[in-house]
């Protein structure tokens, strides 16, 4: 199927599927492949939400989604106290604010020091995939060192999944 459009936009949980994205994106005429952060069933209603603003009701196209950070964000104090309630601060963890332009390079310094790295910033992202804003980033090259400190099962399907990484792709 040809088509003379240079973008295209994917939903649904295949959207997700970033090999299948890197191939349209190599093999077609698309210049820009677009994935709404949320492109499965919660994305489905922005999708409806949009189709009749535009085509039923001709609204202009206006709205850019610059972020996907849509979901809840928390007070410093709610913070504190979930790690103190938690109980994480008598496993060692701790919180440590940064300044942007520090971020960078402490965040590389923990994680090569063998230590396990929670990122919570602003709002949480809208959609199933981390971006940022909550993440836990750890040497991949130490995992069975994680699985025990994070209390996680080692089943070797759960350790792919964790662990795999990719070269990162232009889409």
């Amino acid at each position: 199927m040809h088509t003379p459009l240079k973008a295209v936009c994917l939903a649904g949980g295949v959207a997700f599927n970033c090999v299948a994205n890197g191939k349209i994106f190599d093999r077609t005429g698309f210049e820009r492949v677009y994935v709404h952060p949320a492109a499965g069933d919660a994305g489905l209603a922005v999708g409806a939400a949009f189709y009749v603003w535009h085509q039923k009701l001709g609204k202009p196209r206006s709205f850019v989604m610059d972020h996907a950070y849509w979901g809840p964000g928390h007070s410093r104090e709610e913070i504190r106290r979930a790690i103190d309630t938690s109980g994480l601060a008598q496993d060692g963890y701790c919180i440590i604010e940064l300044a942007e332009e520090e971020l960078t390079r402490r965040s590389a310094a923990i994680v090569a020091d063998g230590k396990i790295l929670g990122c919570f910033q602003g709002r949480a992202e809208w959609g199933p995939r981390a971006l940022g804003n909550r993440s836990i980033v750890a040497d991949p090259r130490r995992p069975e060192k994680y699985f025990a400190r994070l209390r996680l099962p080692s089943s070797r399907k759960l350790r792919r999944s964790i662990l795999k990484s990719r070269t990162p792709r232009r889409l």
